[in-house]
This record gives C-alpha cells, structure tokens and sequence, in this order.
C-alpha cells in the first residue's frame, strides 16, 4: 500500500510509524474491541491525528501486516523455486505459515473473527482491506501449497493414499488448531518444527 504523503515527508513517515506501533501494541493485548480513539489516546493525540494517515483500525491492521505477507510471499516464492525434495518444500511451507501464525496470534484473531464462512467463498469480497488481504495471501498461499503437494505425491515423497486436496485441508485445520491453542497458553517458538514434523508424519510413504 503506497502513501505518496508519508514517503515524501520524512516527519509524516515517522509518525505513521509511532502510530502503527501503538496500534500493534494495544490490538496485541485488546483485540477487535480497539478504536481509532484508543489509539489516538495511547499517543496523546486527537484522533484527527490520526485519520490523517488511516481511515480505520482495518486500514491500520492491514498496514502492520503488509511487511508480514510481503516476507510471507518473497519466501514462498523461493521455496518453490528450489529444485529438491517437494516434501522438505511442503514442510518449509507449512513452517513457515505456523509462524506467521505464532507471531501474529491476536491480531490474526480480529481477522479470523470476519473471514468464517469467507474462507470457504473463492469469490467472496469484504468492506475490509485487512480482511481481503488476508483472504488473498490465503487463496494463493493453498494453490501453492496444494501444487507442491501433488509434486511429492507424484515423487513419491508424500503418500499417494489420500488426495491431495485432503492433506491441504488438514494442514489448515491443523494450522488454525494450533492458534486457537496458542492463544490460550504459547510455547516457545522453538517448538514449532517439530509439531509441523509430527503432522507431516501422517502422510510420509
């Protein structure tokens, strides 16, 4: 998202910056229930301050979660790009959304709060940005994931015993399980790769 203002004015860019942090903080601890004037009051400022650079706290989420979904992408694109084992491809995958996950968990909560049934709609558009930013990288990140899937099927990598639409939506099942546990009491970080090697197990030949 290109705001010409904010690049061009040093001092502007520097204030959207105080204010995605103070937002990311308060949405962090607070959830869904934050408004442009909670944010405006955490910066002691009047909340005109801060309309001038977002519309609304979707616009706001969307701003903190860009860098998120760019890295999210750039890393996708590399690990399809390697020629090699497509199950280690899937497993960096999978690894790789348990994290943004792990790393995003209540500001992710305020997303996912919207996008149910959304999910299951290929077509479906919401008022928001964040959320139809978020239902992109989504759809694109499955038919990523899902060809890669059917390559180490194909190879032999992956067990051909259940279609491979299957274990994409068990992935993601098994994703959202592990967020929605996380909310209640978060591991260390570390412990990520070894629960994305336990599901994976399931479907090894």
């Amino acid at each position: 998202m290109i705001r010409p203002m904010a690049k061009r004015n040093g001092r502007a860019g520097g204030k959207r910056e105080k204010i995605l942090a103070a937002a990311k903080d308060i949405l962090s601890k607070r959830g869904k229930e934050v408004s442009m004037s909670d944010i405006s009051a955490a910066l002691g400022l009047e909340a005109s301050g801060i309309y001038y650079y977002f519309k609304s706290v979707p616009e706001i989420i969307d701003d903190i979660l860009e860098d998120e979904y760019h890295d999210f992408s750039m890393n996708e694109a590399r690990i399809r790009q390697t020629d090699g084992d497509p199950a280690a491809a899937v497993k960096e995958m999978m690894l790789m959304l348990c994290e943004f996950y792990y790393d995003n968990l209540e500001i992710l909560r305020i997303i996912l709060a919207q996008v149910y049934p959304p999910l299951a709609e290929p077509d479906y558009e919401d008022p928001s940005i964040a959320v139809n930013r978020f239902l992109a990288t989504y759809r694109q990140a499955n038919e990523n994931i899902l060809s890669t899937i059917v390559r180490a099927q194909e190879l032999g990598a992956l067990t051909s015993d259940y279609p491979s639409s299957l274990i994409l939506q068990t992935m993601r099942g098994y994703i959202f399980g592990l967020w929605s546990a996380w909310r209640e009491r978060k591991p260390e970080r570390s412990t990520i790769p070894g629960l994305v090697d336990r599901f994976l197990s399931m479907y090894r030949p």
